[in-house]
């Protein structure tokens, strides 16, 4: 691409564009500061220099000011203090820093969140009062225990410690308060004190993309999506290229049941960073927008042919468990699938997974014995975060395969009463989605219904496509009241 499509494509004024070369202990920078409109030169230099954190450090900070010259521009005291600053005097944990930086804005899959994090651990470890980096390792801990990777209190006070720790090291570093926000908001679902962490970030410098992302997120889980779509919008207008923010803009397109908005966010996100994840969250779409099970193949299948069931079965994508459902509409197939890739599932929901596939099949003493495995395994997990609403929902549809109605409903109305859709309006749809599978099991079909237009009625991922396609509504299809909700919601 030429110099001005490249303006042209991030919307900026001026160019930097730069080079270096390295040899041994020598690097040698080249830096050009370019007009895209005449592809002119306004400013260019060429470093050379011995390879040590003081001697990048203040070349950096030259090129600095010296582009703030070129652009006729003041700097403020602030910023000068930004730019004279150095994270750290030791070359080697800067450069785990940087590797775990650019990680971490990868999508979030499990791989990327935790090569990210050995990254900083290993810059702490070269340098422990290195600030940024404990802040970068207490957003990777906090997102560990968001995405269920980690759902343990230990993994959660690692978050918190790590956010003290830099701000102990340096309590004027933006990203140390920007890291205990994200540890009230992944870690404590409080989005007010979050949002008093973030503005204190702001105030100190946090650059606008940053706090634009994370009120966003916000917003969008306390239900204001137009918000968090502008918050989203603020953010790319400084970070075009950041794959993760193209990924939040299409959740809250895909939550809005702007669909085909939401497809353009994830193609974009795709061509930047091409995450089987995000496969998942683009099989999803076609599902819940055309009722295409055939895209929703080839979307998965677009990077790997065997799709890993446990990327496929993944907690934190609202509706994987009826997405699977749904691709796998053969029962057999679906056990099949499920045995062969068991090492890679967690235990509760393998055994959730299978034991209704063998309900399909009329194999109940089967689906008896897993759906019994399946609720000694989280009643075992729930001794632990008896919190977790989750862990709830899916102890509710154990009961509910056992025939235990009233212990099934009142695990799956208690999931929903700690996780309310006035306190996450996007994961709140997951509790209100089991309940209504746990009505349905059990036979109290009208409540079902209720439940089910109660996800329609809301932004969310559900939609008539779902209802008509996955298995698990058929003991509804000749209610009327199912029918009228599908001519309703066409």
């Amino acid at each position: 691409m030429s110099v001005r499509e490249i303006a042209d494509e991030l919307g900026v004024a001026t160019v930097l564009e730069g080079g270096v070369q390295r040899a041994g202990d020598r690097v040698r920078i080249n830096v050009q500061l370019i007009d895209p409109e005449t592809e002119q030169h306004l400013w260019a230099e060429t470093y050379d220099s011995i390879l040590t954190a003081q001697n990048i450090f203040a070349i950096q900070t030259d090129i600095a000011r010296r582009i703030a010259v070129a652009l006729k521009a003041t700097l403020s005291s602030e910023e000068e203090e930004r730019i004279e600053a150095r994270p750290t005097d030791n070359l080697e944990a800067y450069e785990y820093y940087l590797r775990g930086s650019d990680l971490f804005r990868r999508p979030a899959s499990e791989q990327n969140l935790r090569a990210a994090a050995s990254m900083f651990e290993e810059a702490i470890a070269l340098d422990p009062q290195f600030a940024g980096a404990h802040a970068a390792l207490s957003r990777i801990y906090s997102y560990l225990y968001w995405l269920y990777f980690d759902r343990s209190d230990e993994r959660l006070a690692l978050a918190l410690n790590a956010a003290r720790a830099a701000l102990e090291i340096d309590p004027e570093l933006p990203d140390a308060h920007l890291a205990l926000a994200y540890y009230y908001y992944r870690g404590r679902r409080d989005y007010e004190r979050a949002l008093d962490a973030l503005h204190v970030a702001r105030g100190k410098g946090l650059p606008g993309s940053e706090y634009y992302t994370l009120v966003a997120r916000i917003k969008r889980r306390q239900g204001d999506f137009e918000s968090a779509l502008a918050g989203i919008r603020s953010a790319l207008e400084e970070d075009p290229l950041f794959s993760g923010l193209l990924w939040d803009e299409g959740i809250t397109h895909l939550w809005s049941r702007r669909h085909f908005e939401a497809e353009r966010s994830y193609d974009q996100a795709l061509s930047l960073a091409p995450e089987p994840l995000l496969h998942v969250h683009k099989a999803r779409l076609y599902v819940a927008w055309q009722g295409n099970v055939q895209r929703a193949w080839e979307s998965l299948r677009a990077l790997d042919p065997t799709v890993p069931l446990g990327v496929l079965l993944d907690r934190d994508v609202s509706g994987s468990w009826a997405l699977f459902r749904i691709l796998y509409a053969d029962a057999t197939e679906a056990q099949n699938v499920l045995r062969a890739n068991r090492s890679q599932l967690d235990s509760a929901l393998y055994y959730l997974a299978y034991a209704e596939a063998a309900g399909r099949l009329g194999r109940s003493e089967e689906a008896s014995a897993h759906y019994d495995s399946a609720r000694a395994v989280l009643a075992s997990v729930l001794e632990e975060r008896p919190g977790d609403a989750i862990f709830h929902s899916e102890l509710g549809v154990a009961y509910a395969g056992l025939g235990r109605k009233d212990e099934a409903v009142g695990a799956g109305e208690r999931a929903v009463r700690l996780l309310p859709l006035s306190r996450d309006a996007v994961v709140g749809t997951e509790p209100l989605a089991y309940l209504a599978q746990i009505h349905t099991v059990v036979g109290d079909h009208d409540s079902a219904i209720g439940d089910i237009e109660a996800l329609l009625e809301q932004p969310g991922w559900m939609t008539t496509h779902w209802l008509r396609l996955d298995p698990i509504w058929d003991p509804l299809r000749d209610h009327p009241l199912f029918q009228t909700l599908l001519q309703k919601y066409e």
